[in-house]
């Protein structure tokens, strides 16, 4: 009798035992898999908004280029005060319009070139697609008043979980190598697309570059460039939001 009792204490100990290991396991792999999940489908993400912003980029070059045989300049992006480029045949397009946020700027952008919104930029759900570009899916602010001149490490596109007055603060009065190290904040007003974990930008020579928020100072959106305050007889760079 003493020894079956003994066994089937052993029995209840090794049960009890392996059900603890059982669980310690699946806490484990729900540890693991949860959070490689969320990376995995914030990387597709990453990979969407980086799509839609390289085809913003692109239409905005060829629209340049659209204006270089008709004499008119400073082109890539768009402008904040109005002009008119043909006095003799003024048409009230693009490139003569006052714009004031970079979703209007898109869509009429993406009406002249052709490409179309094929993105549902910032959905979470990674199937979902729409051709209509409003301030709620627009992931991208854009950089306006830009000259021919300015140098080409400029984030002319950049996403909009970044501080973005900040940096049209700093555009205002000037960018010099004494303000590289200054932090730039992510997740400041606007959580998406990616919140405090990391931004995208595309520069004025096509370069895209994703930032980590323990990286993201002006030196590192600027490229460790100085960029001199314009004059007050011009218009100031400054981004423009969704």
């Amino acid at each position: 009798m003493e020894n079956g009792k003994s066994q089937n204490a052993t029995t209840k100990k090794g049960t009890f035992f392996t059900r603890k290991i059982v669980i310690s396991v699946i806490i484990i792999l729900a540890l693991v898999l949860v959070p490689l999940g969320y990376l995995f489908t914030c990387n597709r993400l990453l990979q969407k908004i980086t799509a839609v912003g390289r085809d913003h980029y692109m239409q905005m070059i060829s629209m340049s280029k659209e204006c270089e045989p008709l004499g008119i300049t400073n082109c890539l992006g768009p402008r904040t005060y109005g002009v008119i480029t043909h006095p003799a045949n003024h048409t009230g397009d693009i490139a003569e319009k006052a714009y004031t946020t970079s979703t209007e700027y898109f869509t009429d952008l993406s009406n002249v070139s052709g490409f179309g919104h094929s993105i549902s930029i910032l959905s979470p759900d990674i199937t979902t697609t729409t051709r209509t570009l409003t301030s709620s899916n627009n992931a991208w602010a854009v950089l306006a008043n830009v000259k021919d001149k300015d140098v080409s490490a400029l984030p002319i596109l950049i996403t909009r979980n970044v501080d973005i007055e900040a940096l049209n603060h700093v555009l205002k009065t000037g960018i010099t190598s004494n303000d590289f190290s200054t932090p730039v904040q992510l997740d400041t007003m606007l959580k998406i697309p990616f919140g405090k974990r990391v931004g995208i930008l595309i520069r004025k020579d096509g370069k895209t570059e994703e930032f980590q928020k323990k990286h993201t100072t002006l030196g590192t959106i600027f490229g460790n460039t100085e960029i001199p305050p314009r004059p007050d007889s011009e218009p100031p760079l400054m981004y423009l939001q969704p």
